[in-house]
């Protein structure tokens, strides 16, 4: 037995070159007689190596922790999953459990469900609606075009929508175990069931290899091991009378289950689960995300010191949004600067930006709805995307209207989970409201995830209620969730300034004196931008306090003498 193993392995490793060396190895491997997974009817060898810490992270309750920043860095497939729903049959949960662990495991960006035909709920299966009510990105969108003539060939539909957007394709059969984040780094790569059915595919747009697996799946997967890709197989769940559920030659490194249709599992069929490797499918259900703070694993040291922006659409990068990284980079003194968008930002200051060796580009698609209700305005969709990357990696989101004017390390260091200041409009019948344009926290800080969670009462058509008047009513149902910080920044309307510790604040008609060398740690342009940052030729030739404020900023950038 063991010399059959042997020989395949040996046989395996010439096809792939690999040095006589590793061959060796993996002999002592199998003479040492550890596990060894049997072999599917694909290929079936983990081709794709990593040190990312997300793929060895075997804690079932990653959601409650905060997500690795290697999540955000080198990827070329999309934070994007969807699923695709052709079945004349009610949604169970097992296909719950599928959408669940893709959003519990990976979290993504959107995670989509697209139907050819109706989604059947009945009175005990309501398990749709439960993914609704509970996941902000989750959309069910009808199939374009002939939905029957695409449910004939759904695995060519999936490719079109990878090929179109990128992200990861998973069949309804497959559940996650561990995060697969590390495969976004690698242009394609495959996962099967042990019967040769496709469970998942994660691919970059516009992906050439796509097109191999509509006409021969063995084919693709040989070329995936010989160009030195990721082919995974999903080991399938039975029952044992006497050992409950079970897979067959348990993994260390095991990314996905497939749940056949003839298991017809039920919520209390999980707590049959004794093997190690099948706890996370039970932690899944039962483990709520909304546990104590201990539980959810938020860090006692110090926010994160990270920036995140956010920009969708086509656009130039200004010169006053080129202040304004460079204020982050050198007066805040931030170890990265993320940039979250869609990649449409142009010009020459981006080149500059898009460059520094601090900054990071994170494509993503701008959301385009919120537990179900449509978003209209393109800042709401920044609304949304500050909620989410603050909840998984923390640190400070800042509008791109801001400038820094000190360093904000001692309220990073605070111990506070999360800091915020009032806004300096008055909104009747409202006491305050809070304004996120600089928002602080910490990775799951209460006061982020129960924000994002009251988007289920999102309204489409209010331009003000969700990240103005919101906040604060979760301020005032949980105050000790954020520190109000009234120098966090300094809010000017119609160029005149409003401090919020001055005592006429919402007083916006009127300037309230403030020192912004010593005063304020930020200061926020609401609406218009000085007519001194519409060029570095205008900011030279300006005078006064916005000017002083630019030429500030470019002297510790080392741009200006």
């Amino acid at each position: 037995m063991r010399l059959s193993r042997i020989k395949k392995l040996i046989k395996l490793f010439r096809r792939k070159k690999v040095l006589v060396l590793l061959a060796s190895a993996v002999v002592l491997y199998c003479l040492l007689d550890l596990p060894l997974a049997r072999e599917p009817t694909v290929p079936s060898t983990t081709i794709t190596k990593t040190k990312d810490r997300s793929f060895t992270q075997r804690s079932a309750k990653v959601w409650l922790h905060a997500r690795p920043l290697s999540e955000l860095r080198d990827n070329v497939v999309p934070n994007l999953v969807f699923f695709v729903w052709c079945q004349n049959r009610t949604f169970t949960f097992q296909d719950y459990l599928s959408v669940l662990s893709a959003w519990k495991l990976l979290e993504p960006d959107s995670l989509e469900v697209h139907k050819g035909t109706d989604v059947q709920e009945d009175k005990y299966n309501s398990w749709l609606s439960a993914l609704n009510r509970s996941i902000p990105s989750f959309v069910v969108s009808k199939i374009a075009g002939n939905s029957d003539e695409r449910c004939q060939r759904q695995l060519q539909y999936a490719s079109e929508v990878l090929s179109d957007r990128g992200g990861v394709y998973l069949n309804l059969s497959t559940v996650l175990t561990t995060p697969i984040h590390h495969l976004r780094r690698f242009n394609f790569s495959l996962g099967f069931e042990q019967n040769g059915d496709i469970s998942f595919i994660s691919s970059q747009r516009k992906e050439p290899d796509l097109k191999r697996i509509v006409s021969d799946v063995s084919e693709t997967a040989s070329l995936l091991q010989s160009s030195g890709k990721g082919v995974f197989t999903c080991p399938s769940v039975y029952t044992s009378s006497a050992q409950g559920l079970r897979i067959d030659s348990p993994r260390t490194r095991l990314l996905c289950l497939t749940l056949t249709a003839t298991l017809s599992l039920k919520p209390l069929d999980l707590n049959r689960i004794e093997m190690q490797e099948l706890r996370v499918v039970k932690d899944l259900y039962y483990d709520d995300d909304f546990e104590d703070d201990q539980e959810r694993n938020i860090s006692k040291s110090s926010i994160p010191n990270i920036v995140h922006y956010v920009w969708f659409g086509s656009s130039e990068l200004t010169f006053r949004m080129y202040l304004s990284v460079l204020s982050t980079l050198h007066i805040a003194q931030v170890d990265e600067v993320f940039i979250h968008s869609d990649n449409y930002l142009r010009g020459y200051y981006w080149r500059k930006v898009s460059s520094n060796p601090k900054v990071t580009v994170v494509y993503r698609e701008g959301p385009r709805q919120i537990f179900g209700h449509r978003i209209l305005y393109t800042q709401h969709r920044s609304d949304i995307v500050r909620a989410d990357v603050l909840d998984k990696y923390g640190g400070v989101y800042m509008d791109w209207d801001v400038l820094w004017l000190r360093s904000p390390s001692d309220l990073l260091a605070s111990g506070h989970d999360a800091i915020v200041n009032f806004d300096h409009m008055p909104r009747p019948p409202y006491p305050d409201t809070i304004n996120l344009g600089v928002l602080m926290a910490k990775p799951r800080s209460a006061f982020v995830r129960l924000w994002r969670q009251e988007l289920r009462h999102y309204r489409s058509k209010d331009f003000f209620h969700n990240a103005l008047e919101m906040p604060y009513k979760v301020y005032e149902r949980h105050p000790d969730s954020v520190h109000i910080d009234r120098r966090l920044q300094v809010m000017c309307f119609w160029l005149k300034c409003h401090p919020t510790f001055h005592p006429d604040f919402k007083n916006w008609q009127q300037d309230q004196a403030f020192d912004w060398r010593t005063d304020v740690y930020s200061i926020h342009f609401t609406h218009p931008d000085p007519k001194e940052f519409d060029s570095v030729v205008d900011l030279l030739n300006g005078n006064g306090t916005f000017a002083d404020i630019g030429k500030f900023i470019l002297r510790r950038a080392g741009e200006l003498d």
